[in-house]
């Protein structure tokens, strides 16, 4: 199990555990995530996450996604910077 609890000045106040667990067949590993979310602004920050669809949902899946890659290969895969790539498309 992991468990953790955002420093002082963080941009969103959160805590969270997640857990490991054999998957049923033994096909794998399931995890369980929980986390709370403490936004800034109290009522008022939690109504404007909602206006501007700053969903703690998507914050967790994506930061679920960078975990899973990071797990399995080693790395965060980005397209940011790729030494293969062209400036302007073309090659050289």
């Amino acid at each position: 199990m992991i468990r953790w609890s955002s420093g002082k000045g963080a941009d969103i106040a959160n805590t969270g555990t997640l857990a490991f667990q054999t998957a049923p067949g033994d096909r794998g590993t399931e995890l369980h995530l929980g986390v709370r979310f403490d936004p800034p602004g109290g009522i008022v920050g939690e109504a404007i996450g909602k206006l501007f669809h700053i969903v703690p949902r998507e914050i967790v899946s994506k930061a679920l996604y960078r975990f899973r890659a990071l797990a399995m290969t080693g790395e965060i895969p980005t397209t940011d910077p790729q030494p293969a790539a062209r400036k302007g498309g073309t090659d050289r």
